[in-house]
């Protein structure tokens, strides 16, 4: 797992160091990388941090008085932190409380240059591998590895060079309590923003439900007015030209008869015993036959028999075989489309 270290500063860059130079004698499948130059702000940015930033799934920010409002730490954070699930960013710090530390910083674990802090980095890390389904350590062996090379790296964090910074001014309880005041207020105006959310999400799913409900009684006024028609034309044409339009019940019995006389009983029988109606163009069977059982019961043959029964009868619809499995309410929707 690749670790980026970043400092800035003579005693953060020799805390890097000894990090970078340590962590692997510890955990031996972490790859740690540190800049061996410090950037000056306005710089172009060297494109091999910029790789190292992408690449990194943890950061370790080396943090001092002298360079806590760097512009360097603050990117190089942001830009590791992206990804708030796979990416972690612990801050390492010397001479600096954790009260001293403020955004985007103060969000970030903060360890500070202490054995069990230390400890506790490393145990997090090594959650981070197992997580990562990279090879990470059991924590007895990781246990004794600390205790064998911890001497070493005290010994270089009590010859760390003097910070060039002024003491950090100590912040008082009005900066403190202003800090959390904001923070509370961008809390307040998330949260907000989240019922704002709801509110638009419940408007849209309501208007969306009326929209449906709009849309299902213009398609039954449709329906109604389609049969209307239809049936108005039925009975001009009986009515000026003399032509006789067969009733369903007239039809029903027809097209059964012929059926059995032409050796499909079966079909005869699943049709003598469906319901008939009429849609827009079509007379509708609901049989009592299932999905699988209609199209072998009533076969091709069967079907084409009957559609030329209904023809000379003068019935031009087209007959439509419906099973019992699905809405009758349905069926005749789809006839009306």
């Amino acid at each position: 797992m690749d670790i980026f270290i970043s400092w800035s500063g003579e005693r953060s860059r020799a805390i890097a160091e000894a990090i970078r130079e340590w962590l692997p004698k510890i955990m031996n499948s972490v790859k740690p990388w540190m800049s061996q130059t410090d950037i000056n702000k306005g710089s172009r940015w060297n494109p091999e941090i910029a790789q190292n930033l992408n690449t990194a799934r943890v950061g370790i920010f080396c943090l001092t008085p002298s360079n806590l409002k760097s512009e360097t730490i603050l990117f190089e954070a942001g830009a590791i932190s992206k990804s708030v699930i796979e990416s972690r960013v612990y801050t390492l710090l010397s001479g600096v409380e954790i009260a001293d530390l403020r955004w985007p910083l103060a969000q970030f674990q903060a360890t500070i240059l202490q054995k069990d802090e230390i400890r506790k980095m490393l145990c997090d890390i090594n959650k981070d591998l197992l997580r990562l389904q990279e090879p990470s350590s059991p924590e007895d062996i990781l246990d004794e590895a600390f205790e064998l090379w911890w001497p070493k790296l005290e010994e270089k964090f009590s010859k760390l060079p003097a910070d060039t910074a002024r003491a950090t001014p100590t912040r008082t309880e009005k900066d403190l309590l202003e800090e959390i005041l904001e923070l509370v207020r961008s809390q307040a105006r998330f949260t907000g923003r989240q019922d704002d959310f709801l509110m638009m999400q419940e408007r849209l799913r309501h208007d969306n439900e009326m929209r449906q409900v709009d849309v299902h009684a213009r398609l039954e006024d449709m329906k109604s007015f389609l049969l209307d028609r239809d049936n108005s034309l039925r009975e001009m044409l009986h009515r000026q030209l003399g032509v006789v339009i067969p009733s369903v019940d007239e039809i029903k019995a027809k097209v059964c008869e012929m059926l059995t006389l032409n050796h499909q009983t079966s079909a005869s029988d699943a049709l003598l015993d469906s319901r008939w109606s009429r849609g827009v163009g079509e007379v509708v069977v609901e049989t009592n036959l299932s999905k699988t059982m209609l199209p072998v019961v009533i076969n091709p043959d069967a079907h084409k028999l009957s559609t030329q029964v209904m023809a000379e009868m003068g019935e031009f619809s087209r007959l439509r075989l419906v099973s019992s499995s699905a809405p009758l309410t349905r069926k005749v929707s789809q006839a009306a489309e």
